[in-house]
């Protein structure tokens, strides 16, 4: 009996665990958003699943009230909210107005949203619900100042090609003849001898004509 009754009380006591286990892990499915007494719904999941939280006031929900309500930090990823009224989701706590959180988003939302993208995914940390026709006008987003037109730099016009004329050709200059090379003379021994000769030729001849002359003025003078 005692072997039998130890089975029987582990049996019993893993029936118990599982039972606690399923009955803590099964979510609730999603409330409906139809009745008048809910206004907004947030849920931890795309599409409208997982953990959620409903807002049944119209007013500011910090931080500290979202996590009363059992809503986690940073945790939204769809919305669900009633017709005719406007929710002001802020990035950071205290509505971004804390030091250093003064540049986090805030985004507009007036109707359902099954899936939050982009850095609004899971980045909720406070909103403010209005009535439409009271909520604030979002503020339009800074413009930007257009980029300035930059001037196109003006094409420069291609010199003109210069086409240079050949130059005229040069006659060219007349070929001088050379002069005629007179044959060398002799050996030098021989024309100091041809010299030589004409000198004794000319004394000779000087001579010759004075005793010429002497001779007839002789004559002359034995006429007279």
């Amino acid at each position: 009996m005692r072997k039998l009754k130890i089975p029987l009380l582990i049996t019993i006591i893993i029936t118990i665990f599982l039972a606690l286990y399923l009955s803590i892990s099964a979510c609730p499915p999603p409330p409906p958003i139809n009745p008048d007494s809910v206004l907004m719904v947030v849920y931890s999941n795309f599409n409208y699943t997982g953990d959620y939280v409903q807002l049944t006031t119209l007013g500011d929900y910090d931080l500290d009230t979202l996590q009363s309500m059992g809503m986690i930090n940073d945790s939204t990823s769809s919305i669900k909210i009633k017709n005719g009224y406007t929710a002001v989701l802020y990035q950071n706590f205290h509505y971004n107005t804390s030091p250093g959180d003064e540049n986090g988003w805030k985004l507009f939302v007036n109707q359902d949203i099954p899936q939050l993208t982009n850095n609004y995914d899971k980045n909720l940390s406070s909103l403010k619900l209005y009535s439409s026709k009271d909520c604030p006008t979002p503020s339009p987003e800074p413009t930007l100042s257009p980029i300035p037109t930059i001037t196109p730099i003006p094409t420069i016009q291609p010199s003109p090609t210069i086409t240079l004329e050949p130059s005229p050709t040069l006659s060219p200059e007349p070929t001088i003849t050379p002069i005629p090379t007179l044959p060398p003379t002799g050996a030098g021994g021989m024309s100091d001898s041809n010299n030589n000769d004409n000198t004794r030729t000319m004394s000779i001849c000087v001579i010759i004509l004075l005793v010429g002359i002497f001779c007839i003025l002789k004559i002359k003078q034995r006429e007279l």
